[in-house]
């Protein structure tokens, strides 16, 4: 029985290839996301990561955006916008 399980699992586990491609697709994903969004970043998570994953297995990725330079130009934006509708000016 311990063979039989053995057997299964060599077949089904991901190679260190495999890991080294996910990772490199986050890479791949990530520098071409920067280009339209300067504060991205692409991580991989769940089976692919942790050990559990198969060869055949899915990629679970989280795309991070850093919005906080972001919103405060829009917030700075909007104040003023809204602000100048009644005449008064906000100094941020």
């Amino acid at each position: 029985m311990e063979s039989q399980m053995w057997t299964v699992y060599s077949r089904l586990v991901m190679s260190d290839l495999d890991v080294r491609l996910r990772y490199f697709l986050c890479c791949d994903l990530e520098s071409s996301l920067c280009k339209l969004l300067p504060d991205v970043s692409v991580r991989p998570f769940g089976s692919s990561v942790n050990g559990f994953g198969r060869y055949d297995c899915d990629l679970d990725l989280v795309i991070n955006l850093d919005l906080n330079a972001h919103l405060n130009v829009s917030i700075a934006f909007c104040s003023y916008s809204f602000s100048a509708l009644y005449g008064t000016s906000v100094v941020t």
